[in-house]
């Protein structure tokens, strides 16, 4: 176990998650995981069709690239605090602005140094391309499960109400490549719990990942 002055220092030397030099050097690896990962549930469409296991990694990966284009958001805006001083958006406040698509306060791109903003300009195309390749695959899910738009709305505000600084967070391997699927299993799971919208994605999702756990779920699944 390390010692706390041990823990301090390297905290302390520690890269700023919330930095756009650092996270333009991290997300274009992001987005070409993502592709992938979109190349293989298509081929598992292909291969075994509409299934509870597909429809869950579709959902996974649609948060996860939402969760990506957010925090590059959050990284190349200011807002104006009540000190007149331009400041990073706060996690929910970007949630507001460019998912739930909701104008609370202005948003001002910062003035970034014309490498950095180039560097910003591909970034953005990227995402732009990754999402036109996740729209067909969201086309194929609603013939069965109905729009999906305003279900995934209140998922990603359920994964950033319970995950404090998340845009900072995926930028941690461990709760990338592990956590960030429990959270975001748990956040269908609450919403279906709750009621929070009556959707059939809801359902089929949570009716999967709590099989896992409760036999009562197996009887239900397709």
């Amino acid at each position: 176990m390390k010692s706390y002055k041990e823990t301090k220092e390297e905290l302390l030397n520690k890269t700023d998650y919330r930095n756009f030099t650092y996270r333009m050097t991290r997300i274009p690896e992001m987005i070409e995981e993502q592709s992938k990962t979109l190349d293989d549930i298509l081929a598992q469409f292909k291969e075994e069709g509409f299934n509870h296991l597909s429809v869950v990694e579709l959902c996974r990966s649609f948060i996860r690239i939402d969760l990506i284009r957010l925090s590059l958001m959050q990284a190349t805006h200011g807002v104006m605090a009540e000190d007149k001083k331009v400041q990073y958006p706060t996690e929910l406040e970007v949630l507001e602005r460019f998912t739930l698509e909701k104008i609370t306060q202005d948003f001002y791109p910062l003035d970034l140094p014309k490498e950095l903003e180039e560097k910003n300009q591909e970034i953005r195309e990227q995402l732009i391309k990754l999402t036109k390749e996740l729209e067909p695959m969201l086309r194929l899910v609603e013939q069965n499960t109905g729009d999906m738009n305003e279900t995934l709305k209140v998922v990603a505000t359920q994964v950033q109400k319970n995950n404090n600084h998340v845009l900072s967070k995926i930028y941690d391997d461990v709760f990338y490549t592990t956590v960030l699927d429990y959270n975001i299993d748990n956040a269908f799971e609450t919403a279906w719990k709750d009621n929070l919208i009556q959707s059939p994605l809801v359902s089929f999702y949570s009716m999967f990942t709590l099989s896992f756990y409760d036999d009562m779920f197996k009887d239900q699944l397709v």
